[in-house]
């Protein structure tokens, strides 16, 4: 996202000023202008919609579970049944793992920060890790002995820019993005970062 905001912020020849913000805050400081956009893995999703304008996705995302390496595989939903699962507060994640309360009987941990959820995980506190694909796979990545993605995805909801409602920076953004993905730079960030393409063939359905 750093290195997405940078190229994006040097084709529309704009000083690009980076600004820290707690996730339950972000928005608010979005709507009270305290910065033009949010690129920080912001998926889509309706409820958000209503609330502020989004570029097209540059990025494929849904919610995963990431467990320990040597964890049994979860294919679905329901075999969170009587696990000890975390998410970050106030996330897509949150509200997935919430919904899914309903109906599966888990217990459900809160943190401030993601990397305090999957430190939790690492020395056993917790079962699994509800997170968005991305930050999930990079995890992995970095901790390839530690941690997996289990197959089981509870949501589809690609990530993309967000804007205050109405702000026509959108559309010079949306401008750049189409370049991005045209001339493949797009593709070779995803490449850098998660050794996979999820810029291409993003699934737009968001469930």
């Amino acid at each position: 996202d750093v290195d997405l905001a940078k190229e994006i912020a040097k084709r529309l020849d704009m000083n690009l000023e980076l600004v820290p913000s707690a996730w339950e805050g972000i928005f608010i400081g979005l709507d009270t202008d305290k910065y033009d956009c949010v690129i920080s893995s912001v998926s889509i999703t309706e409820e958000r919609m209503k609330n502020m304008d989004f570029t097209s996705p540059y990025l494929a995302n849904g919610q995963v579970m990431a467990v320990k390496k040597d964890a049994p595989e979860i294919a679905t939903p329901e075999e969170l049944a009587g696990k000890k699962a975390g998410v970050q507060v106030e996330t897509t994640a949150d509200t997935a793992a919430t919904k899914h309360l309903e109906t599966v009987e888990f217990q459900l941990e809160r943190y401030d920060e993601i990397i305090q959820a999957f430190s939790e995980l690492k020395i056993g506190r917790i079962d699994v890790v509800i997170v968005d694909a991305v930050v999930a796979m990079e995890y992995v990545s970095k901790n390839i002995n530690d941690y997996k993605v289990t197959s089981a995805q509870l949501t589809n909801e690609p990530i993309a820019v967000a804007v205050k409602k109405g702000n026509a920076l959108r559309d010079d953004i949306e401008r750049v993005l189409d370049e991005m993905r045209s001339d493949g730079t797009l593709k070779a960030l995803s490449m850098q970062w998660f050794n996979e393409d999820y810029t291409t063939d993003i699934d737009l359905e968001l469930w």
